[in-house]
C-alpha cells in the first residue's frame, strides 16, 4: 500500500531538519499573528499606542523565545540520575567497581555501553575513528 521507501526519506538528518524548520517558522508565524492581534486590541488600542505589525511581533516572540530557553538551558542540567552511569560512579574503589560490572547481566551491560556512547558522542562503530568499538572481551 505505501512505498517503503518513500518512508525512508523521512528518517534522513535533512529531511528532519527541513521539517523542524518548517514547523518551527509555521508555528512563530501562527503565535505571531494571534499575539499581534491579541496586542493591537487589547492592550495598544486602550492605551492608544500604535499597532504592532506581524513582522515586530515575530520578533518580540523569537527574543522572548532565545531568552527563555537561554535561561532554561543555563539554569538545567544533564542528569543521568536514570542510567546505570551513576550506580558506577558511586562505587569508590576500582576492586568494586570492577566487582559490580562482573555482576551485571549482559543487557546491563549492553544498556550501559549504550548510555556511555551517548553521554560521550561516540557513535557505535564508528568508520572515522575504527578503534572506537563498543564491544566487550
Amino acid at each position: 500500500m505505501f512505498d517503503y521507501k518513500f518512508f525512508q526519506f523521512f528518517n534522513s538528518g535533512i529531511a528532519r531538519s527541513v521539517f523542524f524548520i518548517i514547523f518551527t517558522g509555521g508555528l512563530l508565524l501562527f503565535s505571531s499573528i494571534v499575539f499581534a492581534n491579541v496586542c493591537n486590541i487589547a492592550i495598544l488600542e486602550s492605551l492608544e499606542l500604535p499597532c504592532l505589525n506581524y513582522l515586530e511581533s515575530a520578533g518580540i516572540l523569537a527574543f522572548v523565545y532565545v531568552i527563555g530557553f537561554g535561561i532554561k538551558f543555563g539554569l538545567g542540567k544533564k542528569s543521568l540520575t536514570n542510567s546505570l552511569v551513576t550506580k558506577l560512579q558511586k562505587t569508590a574503589n576500582t576492586d568494586k567497581l570492577v566487582d559490580n560490572l562482573k555482576k551485571m547481566s549482559e543487557n546491563e551491560k549492553e544498556l550501559l555501553k549504550q548510555q556511555l556512547a551517548d553521554c560521550c558522542g561516540i557513535k557505535k562503530n564508528n568508520p572515522q575513528n575504527p578503534e572506537v568499538k563498543l564491544t566487550h572481551e
